[in-house]
């Protein structure tokens, strides 16, 4: 497990809602690894979706597995259109919002492949020593985009719908 001592929690997150994602997950943990990282990984799992052996994987894999209840979008018209049906359990992702132990986390879907580092996404901006987001970039972001906890949420444009975000790659960093 990666050491965090007086530093600010961060880690690398992903989800798993179902069996068929396991080995993508397995394959980001390791890359994740292989990167160097010095930060945790975690595996937000969805509560009973999952068999007893992938959990058991999982929990080999990661530094921390946890449960977070399954949602749904209940969106059919828009996912079927989209070709997509599968996709109404991503609002699951909203199970990172649980995890307020982290300042910051990166969040990657579990058929990411990370090949250099990306611990920049989760470097804190005071620590002079390691580069960070600036967040002096851009002045249209928005804090958490309305929401009430204070904190950033950073995503790129979704492709498919013109006002809806990616949810492939987030980064939620907590602001005090």
């Amino acid at each position: 497990m990666a050491a965090n001592s007086d530093k600010a929690r961060v880690c690398f997150a992903t989800l798993l809602t179902t069996d068929s994602y396991l080995h993508g997950a397995l394959t980001l943990a390791a890359s994740l690894r292989e990167t160097g990282t010095s930060y945790e990984i975690i595996c937000l799992v969805a509560d009973s979706q999952l068999s007893k052996p992938t959990l058991e994987r999982l929990e080999q894999a990661f530094d921390r597995v946890v449960n977070v209840p399954i949602l749904q979008s209940n969106d059919y018209a828009n996912l079927t259109l989209l070709g997509r049906p599968d996709l109404g359990s991503t609002i699951t992702k909203i199970g990172l919002w649980s995890l307020v132990e982290y300042d910051r986390i990166a969040f990657l879907d579990a058929d990411t492949l990370v090949l250099n580092s990306i611990d920049s996404l989760l470097n804190s901006t005071t620590d002079e020593s390691k580069p960070g987001l600036d967040m002096a970039i851009g002045h249209d972001i928005r804090p958490n985009g309305g929401m009430q906890n204070p904190g950033l949420l950073a995503a790129a444009p979704d492709l498919g719908w013109p006002d809806c975000f990616n949810s492939g790659v987030l980064v939620e960093i907590k602001v005090y």
